[in-house]
């Protein structure tokens, strides 16, 4: 006979348990969806300085070609994210990676800065969804016991995929040109369109919260799949409280939700400035394109030690402390990048200084945001924070290309963008603990 289980069975089964081959399947497919993710962010920094070389474009034009993505990836956030809590997880992600697709073949085949821009936007749509879901997705697949873990790798894939995506740009660049790049990026997400529909289940939070027909039936399915069966669930009316973006600025919620959108949205600029403009930043110093993609893959595997490191001392000390302490960090490391010799020894140090405290602080408030919202409105309160930071870092490169083409050095600029990381510290540091942050 199979036992009866209602959703807070479920809940409770699926936190206490240890987590199934299923489950860590699923993670492993999410953390490859971030790695690409990372990749195609990072790839038009790579790809920046032969573009502008190829399309006869100046540094104005550039910011606004790096602009462009981080508009897509806000739209991405806020309008087609939502839609995950609606339709689920899944089609979300096969719908982001379809748009990544296309956007990578706009970009291999642009001839001019209006193309380019466009098929950099289609791309950010994709990139938005997928950023906006999976992390929190990994948050629903683990037990309680490794949903921190989980996320912080998930997290952490990013700036993997980008470490990876520097060295191989840096050998594509060299042999075929820039369009390699993004022709590559486009393979592979057409690779991982299959691996998605046979490795990754529906989310088990998602059909918990879902109204739709066999929901039920299809959660039960998971839980065999997971080893826990024959269970037979029954989720009795659902309720999912207020729609959209509406539950998100309730009481009890409203907190958490305006403290996140401010913190994240003044280090998101940091993070794209950073992202966008250090390989030019290289090449300004006199040194080629080649080197300054092996210098910023160095800077991003710097990052994802710093994101694992604060994820794995989260156990002990308390995440917020930690969040503050790594975003202030940043601040000050990007101000000392600003003012080292321009000798690539010292450029590397100095870089890699940066990126292992950005991603530290990423991986502290990646963590945050992941678990901080009911499962009903997770991709909508998730989409609409990284939303909000997509539209203040788009921002960002099109500030920092004008700094530098009115004449601006890299000292000035650095320290301009320091001063934002600098600034959510504090206000981190300064907010109530009633706000509702975890840790």
């Amino acid at each position: 006979m199979k036992d009866q289980l209602d959703a807070g069975d479920v809940r409770r089964l699926l936190d206490e348990a240890p987590m199934s081959r299923l489950q860590i399947q699923a993670v492993a497919v999410l953390v490859a969806l971030s790695m690409l993710d990372g990749y195609d962010v990072i790839s038009i920094g790579f790809a920046g300085p032969l573009i502008s070389q190829s399309l006869n474009i100046g540094k104005t034009a550039l910011g606004a070609v790096f602009s462009s993505g981080l508009i897509g990836m806000a739209i991405g956030s806020l309008l087609l994210a939502p839609l995950a809590d609606t339709f689920g997880r899944r089609a979300a992600i096969l719908g982001a990676l379809l748009l990544m697709m296309a956007g990578g073949i706009g970009c291999t085949l642009a001839g001019s800065t209006v193309t380019l821009v466009a098929s950099r936007v289609v791309s950010g749509l994709g990139i938005g969804t997928l950023i906006a879901v999976s992390t929190p997705l990994a948050a629903e697949f683990a037990n309680m016991r490794r949903r921190a873990f989980a996320v912080s790798v998930t997290t952490m894939a990013f700036p993997m995929g980008a470490m990876l995506g520097g060295l191989a740009a840096s050998m594509l660049m060299d042999d075929l040109g820039w369009r390699a790049i993004f022709a590559a990026k486009s393979i592979l997400a057409a690779i991982l369109l299959p691996l998605v529909l046979i490795a990754l289940p529906e989310s088990p939070s998602f059909l918990m919260s879902s109204a739709k027909h066999r929901a039920a039936e299809r959660l039960s399915a998971f839980l065999a799949r997971c080893g826990h069966g024959p269970v037979s669930v029954s989720l009795g009316p659902v309720s999912r409280g207020r729609q959209g973006y509406t539950d998100l600025f309730a009481p009890g919620q409203i907190g958490v939700t305006a403290m996140l959108v401010a913190v994240n949205a003044l280090f998101a600029m940091v993070g794209y400035f950073w992202g966008s403009w250090l390989p030019n930043m290289i090449v300004d110093a006199g040194y080629p394109a080649s080197a300054a993609s092996f210098l910023a893959a160095m800077n991003q595997l710097a990052g994802v030690v710093g994101g694992l490191l604060l994820g794995f001392a989260a156990k002990w000390i308390n995440l917020r402390s930690l969040a503050i302490a790594a975003l202030a960090a940043a601040g000050v490391a990007i101000a000392l990048f600003g003012f080292v010799p321009a000798q690539l020894s010292w450029l590397t140090l100095a870089a890699a200084s940066c990126g292992f405290c950005i991603h530290a602080s990423i991986s502290g408030l990646y963590a945050t945001i992941a678990m901080s919202f009911k499962e009903h409105v997770r991709a909508s309160g998730t989409g609409l924070v990284l939303g909000v930071g997509r539209i203040s870092s788009s921002i960002a490169p099109l500030l920092a290309g004008w700094m530098f083409a009115n004449g601006f050095e890299r000292n000035l600029v650095s320290l301009s963008f320091a001063a934002l990381a600098i600034l959510a510290s504090l206000i981190l540091a300064f907010s109530p603990r009633g706000t509702g942050l975890k840790g």
